[in-house]
């Protein structure tokens, strides 16, 4: 079952090209791996029917199949150990979803987006996205010297197809997987 789960991690380039068909060459070199280790590692997720897989000469191509009913789930698996890894390599991304968990009401979820997506430490400011109540960022701004640039919401369906597109090709899901995916991929 763990392995089933960490092999997930292989659909992290899907989950910011959605609609997009990936080549196996741009996938394995994402994924920093060989193509046959990773052709090996897509394999059963072509049996289970969670991917597409299309031969054109000799190139093979990879998309989601949006008709399966445990995409959701195979989606939420790949955002989560996408996020875990980044809490692993960086203790203020673990902080800030600590936060969130803490003081955010249930429902409300909430997308790390832009540049801090890559290094919170690193990065200026932080782009954040509430989908339901919101809470002040104040003491974390002041404490860790990070401005939080916040967008509030109330739903999902009040997001722009703009900012949609800017937060599908970068981002972090903080809190709120499941219906998150869903509005990312959909």
């Amino acid at each position: 079952m763990v392995k089933k789960m960490t092999e997930k991690s292989v659909l992290e380039p899907f989950l910011s090209n959605p609609d997009e068909e990936l080549h196996l060459s741009a996938l394995a070199k994402e994924q920093g791996m060989p193509h046959t280790t990773l052709r090996l590692k897509l394999a059963p997720l072509v049996a289970d029917g969670i991917l597409k897989k299309r031969q054109k000469g000799n190139m093979t191509f990879f998309r989601l199949n949006k008709e399966h009913p445990g995409l959701t789930e195979h989606l939420i698996i790949a955002e989560k150990t996408k996020l875990l890894a980044r809490c692993e390599e960086e203790p203020l991304l673990l902080e800030l979803v600590t936060l969130l968990r803490e003081k955010l009401p249930d429902g409300t979820a909430a997308i790390l987006f832009g540049s801090a997506t890559t290094s919170v430490k690193k990065a200026h400011d932080l782009d954040l996205l509430l989908i339901g109540e919101s809470i002040p960022f104040t003491a974390f701004s002041e404490r860790y010297r990070k401005e939080v640039h916040l967008i509030h919401v109330k739903r999902f369906d009040r997001i722009t197809s703009a900012l949609k597109r800017e937060i599908i090709k970068n981002h972090l899901l903080l809190r709120g997987s499941e219906d998150a995916v869903r509005w990312l991929a959909w």
